[in-house]
């Protein structure tokens, strides 16, 4: 008898236990309501959520029920690429992630082709499953340094504007660095994002040692060993390109060898098993 109320004792502490455990930093809805998604996350844009409370699980944390709603751009004064984005099911990143900051190369002349790309352009468009993985990727950030978050340079590109790309890329010979845009690159699908650091402290964007659209080795990761004996990068340049990897890759995120700035919610496979290219 004393054994079984020996055991009893040593249950019911293991159960005090588990159930004293702190959460984790993502917090976690208790009743499925959008009222207090936005209250869980503070910074979304609550105007443009279209309830849809029913379908989201309880004890789902606040983050990943995003998957669950919809954000509603009829209202909104879009763009033509922006509204293509936005009839597509994407989401305006700053509707999430409002303190990002944003450098839309492709809204300017400065980048790899030379030539405007989205007119008229000044939103930044992803798909919500890479949003849900960018905003756990900014959570992993700012605990880790608080100063820091992202500057975007290129979301969710339609293939419309692919080709364009594409068309400019093959008449100054850098084709090769541009998918075709028959079946399109991830961009193309919305879970494909470039970014960098940015340092809110000093105001001002984390040296990676080369900039966004530098196509030579000294951009590509797969080099890092070889351009540091070289002295073509620096230890604190390949430091913050590690910073920004193991952010993106904490959440989930796929790195490439071949551009410090290119990060992947899902692999090519699965991406156009699963998602409709953005015409």
């Amino acid at each position: 008898m004393f054994k079984y109320y020996f055991n009893v004792f040593i249950f019911m502490i293991l159960v005090s236990a588990c159930s004293s455990k702190k959460q984790s930093p993502e917090k976690v809805i208790k009743k499925s309501t959008t009222d207090t998604l936005i209250k869980a996350l503070p910074t979304i844009d609550s105007s443009k959520v279209v309830r849809n409370d029913s379908l989201i699980p309880k004890r789902m944390s606040a983050i990943d029920s995003l998957i669950y709603q919809k954000f509603d751009y009829s209202n909104s004064s879009l763009s033509t690429t922006e509204r293509a984005m936005a009839d597509a099911g994407l989401v305006d990143v700053q509707d999430i992630m409002p303190h990002v900051k944003l450098d839309l190369r492709y809204t300017t002349t400065n980048n790899f082709v030379g030539e405007v790309l989205y007119p008229d352009t000044k939103k930044c468009f992803l798909r919500i499953e890479t949003l849900i993985k960018l905003l756990k990727a900014e959570q992993y950030l700012q605990h880790q340094y608080p100063n820091y978050t992202f500057i975007i340079y290129d979301g969710a590109r339609p293939q419309s504007v692919q080709y364009k790309m594409y068309e400019i890329a093959q008449s100054i010979g850098k084709a090769r660095y541009v998918a075709t845009p028959q079946k399109g690159g991830l961009h193309n699908y919305g879970v494909a994002i470039d970014l960098g650091l940015y340092d809110n402290a000093t105001q001002t964007v984390v040296d990676m040692g080369t900039d966004f659209d530098f196509f030579g080795p000294e951009a590509q990761p797969r080099y890092h060993a070889q351009m540091l004996q070289e002295s073509k990068l620096t230890p604190a340049q390949i430091d913050h390109r590690n910073v920004l990897k193991n952010a993106m890759k904490q959440a989930g995120f796929i790195a490439i060898l071949s551009e410090w700035w290119h990060f992947e919610a899902f692999n090519k496979e699965y991406t156009r098993a699963h998602f409709p290219i953005i015409k």
